[in-house]
């Protein structure tokens, strides 16, 4: 059993695309999985796997696929390498009507194990729009393929040894692991293996995720700006941080569920997250990032200050700052203070609201970069309403999902801002399943319906999955299929 996982090809555009030669080297699954020939507007899926046969040497693995642009002279070439997929765009961007996602000459898409990594091939010609049909949503089953183990103990057990926040280990993986290593899928195993896996924790992340460029997300919406410019934000699909500013967290008695994210607010931002969450709390006159009643150390001021940080760095990007909760920590909140700490902080950088969700195209004729997003009693006419946050209470996978697909089924066209909570809750007993996040990545895949009907997407510990980059692709879908764009690509970045 080889690492597994789907690549996702995406022609997001009115071109042909032809597969020209391919060809691979201790590929378990490569040779003949990749369609002849992707037509306009099609979503392909190409399963992958290495080989990992106990004799051979893994790390020379190869294979690589090319394709040819019908009707120009361009072209690409799809190549894998041990545990990473890449794609050599460098023919395919001297042509600037062509935009691709990643972006970069050579872009490593990265691997997820049991999971799917997406390129996206965008060509914008003659305004002539694209015909996407997106791809329905798997439904979500509890691996169970072995006898006499109970899925919950094991998964209990597991979340003792392996925390979601440091390792990212899938349950998945960890069955194959036991068969790569000649055992049997038996409880005993399962747990040894657990305890032997502690002592080499940076090795299990290794195995199931692996992150690809991500140089080019800090300035995405530049880089990708002819295309999305006109569509509003709330038709664009965006990522949001559960809880943005629990990187740091002053009790350790809370922890690990009140800790929902290890990146800092800059570093969310040039991870590509759009949309902060922040909770604020007053402790004797001072406003504070909080997690319900539990303190983060960091400051408002802080935090406001690494959002006008990164926008300096990043002039044509958009943060929506959605204040979500205001908690009185010693008895009072004062909100006009809170307001005038926003305001004097970001200045012209907020956008004022003015009815209705703007493009980003409206949003770069002004000075501003920020949308201020406020739940209070009274909110200030420059504000935009509360984004509406779709929070499910759900402390498992499985209600988690049958939860979104009833809500994906209802119409949020023209209602503004609105986010799916795409969260587990926690419990005494679970604190974060340990096949969360890359199971959530997999629903929220670009060129599926749940990434189509979604507007923000809320998730813990970003850095875990590759869902921003989904979400880019899925902004690029949705704006070549609909009367928004317009017809030259940004110049690629080198």
């Amino acid at each position: 059993m080889g690492q597994g996982g789907t690549l996702r090809i995406i022609n997001a555009s009115n071109y042909v695309l032809k597969l020209s030669y391919f060809n691979s080297y201790q590929m378990d699954s490569w040779d003949g999985k990749f369609p002849s020939v992707i037509n306009q507007g099609e979503i392909k899926d190409v399963y992958i796997e290495w080989d990992e046969y106990i004799f051979d040497t893994s790390s020379d693995d190869s294979g690589n696929a090319g394709y040819s642009i019908v009707g120009t002279d361009r072209h690409f070439e799809i190549q894998a390498r041990w545990r990473y997929l890449q794609v050599d765009w460098q023919n395919t961007i001297q042509d600037p009507k062509f935009c691709v996602q990643p972006n970069a000459q050579i872009a490593n898409l990265g691997w997820v194990h049991d999971g799917t990594v997406t390129l996206t091939f965008c060509a914008v010609n003659d305004n002539n729009l694209v015909n996407i049909s997106h791809l329905p949503i798997m439904e979500y089953s509890v691996k169970k393929d072995f006898k006499n183990v109970d899925n919950t103990k094991i998964e209990k057990e597991l979340v003792k040894y392996v925390s979601i926040q440091d390792k990212g280990q899938p349950f998945s993986n960890l069955l194959a692991m036991v068969e790569e290593k000649g055992g049997t899928k038996l409880e005993s195993n399962l747990v040894g293996l657990l305890k032997q896996t502690i002592e080499k924790p940076e090795q299990i992340l290794a195995e199931s995720y692996s992150d690809g460029d991500s140089a080019y997300l800090k300035n995405w919406m530049e880089t990708y700006g002819s295309v999305i410019k006109n569509t509003p934000l709330d038709d664009l699909t965006l990522v949001c941080t559960h809880n943005s500013g629990t990187y740091n967290m002053v009790s350790p008695f809370g922890s690990p569920w009140t800790k929902c994210q290890n990146l800092s607010i800059s570093d969310q931002l040039n991870k590509g997250v759009r949309v902060l969450d922040l909770r604020v709390g007053e402790d004797n006159g001072n406003f504070i990032l909080v997690h319900d009643t539990w303190r983060s150390e960091i400051s408002l001021e802080d935090a406001l200050k690494q959002v006008q940080g990164f926008i300096a760095r990043n002039p044509k990007e958009v943060v929506i700052l959605d204040f979500h909760s205001f908690i009185a920590l010693n008895g009072q909140f004062d909100e006009n203070k809170l307001y005038n700490l926003v305001t004097t902080s970001l200045g012209n950088l907020i956008y004022h609201y003015n009815g209705h969700v703007p493009t980003l195209s409206e949003i770069w004729s002004t000075q501003s970069r920020v949308i201020v997003s406020w739940s209070g009693n009274n909110k200030p006419t420059e504000f935009f309403p509360v984004i509406d946050q779709k929070w499910f209470n759900k402390d498992n996978l499985r209600d988690l999902y049958s939860a979104i697909q009833d809500e994906m089924k209802n119409n949020h066209d023209n209602k503004g801002l609105w986010s799916t909570c795409a969260i587990i809750t926690p419990s005494a007993s679970n604190i974060t399943p340990i096949q969360s996040i890359s199971e959530l990545s997999n629903w929220f895949q670009a060129g599926g319906e749940w990434a189509k009907d979604a507007n923000i997407i809320a998730v813990d510990f970003v850095e875990k999955t590759n869902i921003v980059q989904q979400a880019i692709s899925e902004c690029l879908i949705k704006s070549v299929s609909k009367k928004y764009h317009n017809d030259v690509c940004f110049a690629l970045t080198k």
